[in-house]
């Protein structure tokens, strides 16, 4: 008799078996953006990470890992020479021009960026943008979000696999914020 030759095995049975092992193994704590999932792959240690795990660096993991591999608009895709809408934390508060990303200052892009803060405080891009736009519009208080910026870039550049976008971001705010520090 094979494993399967009743239907009821091979659709109820079997599938619960695999979903209750599966529950076993890896516990409820499985999140797609892996903040405290005790499995998460971003704390598996790879030959050639720049992150020390024997020095208890995890916790940098735990904390910047999720966003270390968003892209500057919060997405995770960017197909060819455009980014692809795929939950985007900043979306409709960008343009591209010339292959390169713009982001917008009017005032709906503002608080979405100000929303963004609130709910995802460790995504440096909305800080960044925010900052950006504050200063270019020589408005007061884009020194704070710029210098937090870069103290999320200056993790978020340490994870292995980040978003490139990160380390020309960091780049870029190292040379705006010189001397306000």
């Amino acid at each position: 008799m094979k494993i399967y030759e009743k239907w009821w095995m091979k659709y109820i049975v079997f599938p619960l078996f695999v979903l209750v092992l599966g529950y076993v193994f890896f516990g409820s704590d499985i999140s797609i953006d892996n903040r405290n999932a005790l499995n998460s792959p971003v704390l598996f240690k790879s030959p050639n990470s720049i992150v020390n795990y024997s020095d208890g660096n995890d916790e940098l993991l735990r904390e910047y890992g999720y966003v270390a591999f968003l892209n500057a608009v919060g997405g995770t895709v960017y197909t060819g020479r455009s980014f692809t809408n795929n939950g985007e934390l900043l979306k409709g508060t960008y343009e591209e021009r010339d292959d390169q990303l713009q982001f917008k200052c009017d005032e709906n892009s503002l608080n979405i960026y100000k929303e963004v803060i609130k709910d995802e405080p460790k995504f440096p891009f909305s800080y960044f943008a925010l900052g950006t736009c504050l200063k270019d519009n020589g408005k007061s208080g884009w020194e704070g979000y710029l210098i937090e910026a870069v103290r999320i870039f200056e993790m978020t550049t340490q994870i292995e696999g980040h978003k490139k976008e990160h380390d020309e971001a960091l780049k870029i705010l190292q040379e705006d914020i010189k001397g306000i520090q």
